[in-house]
């Protein structure tokens, strides 16, 4: 059996797509389990909750307090620095014994593998995108499905993140940072429609 532990992002920007019931339903799979903290579980907002309680192969691991500062502060002298949010990803992938934890936190994913080399741990770091080209390879989503998501994930969080990052760092007044963010995530969505418009009608 494969395990993945889910970071709170995962579902949460599968449901920004659309595409949540989708992707848990091509992993509801015997050879599938999937894991997430009720850290990280309550993270996510309720109506995700509700949907991912719909899953047999989804569990949620109940974390120890005291267990997980003492983990926290073991693996920060081998030089793994989280939050307790993102400490809890990697604490509960050690207790299920976990092959992939799952997230779209470039620092959960680099973090991942030093946890994993340091304390030797099978669990190998997967973005969200890793995702979605494991299942098209063991034939449980289709290329063009694959290759639409990825798009859409683009589109709908990677640009508006880029776009906000660099709105703090050029602009102090809040005000004036907000017009300027949605201002400059509308015209990067409407660019990137046009290429996503010529992909699209190559693979549909």
């Amino acid at each position: 059996m494969i395990g993945f532990v889910f970071d709170a992002n995962v579902p949460w920007d599968l449901d920004k797509i659309g595409k949540l019931d989708q992707i848990m339903q091509a992993l509801e799979n015997i050879n599938f389990k999937i894991y997430i903290s009720d850290i990280n579980y309550n993270e996510i907002p309720v109506r995700v909750r509700n949907k991912l309680g719909k899953y047999q192969n989804f569990a949620i691991d109940d974390l120890d307090n005291a267990e997980l500062d003492t983990f926290i502060k073991e693996i920060r002298q081998s030089g793994v620095i989280l939050d307790s949010k993102d400490s809890a990803v990697l604490f509960t992938s050690g207790k299920v014994d976990a092959d992939y934890i799952v997230s779209s936190d470039t620092r959960v994913q680099l973090m991942t593998k030093k946890y994993a080399e340091n304390h030797g741990k099978k669990a190998r770091p997967f973005h969200l995108i890793d995702l979605l080209s494991f299942l098209h390879k063991v034939n449980l989503i289709e290329s063009n499905l694959c290759i639409k998501m990825a798009l859409s994930l683009y589109k709908n969080k990677e640009i508006p993140h880029m776009v906000e990052t660099q709105g703090k760092e050029l602009i102090n007044n809040i005000t004036q940072r907000n017009a300027w963010i949605k201002k400059e995530v509308q015209l990067s969505v409407n660019t990137f429609n046009n290429y996503e418009k010529h992909i699209v009608s190559h693979i549909s």
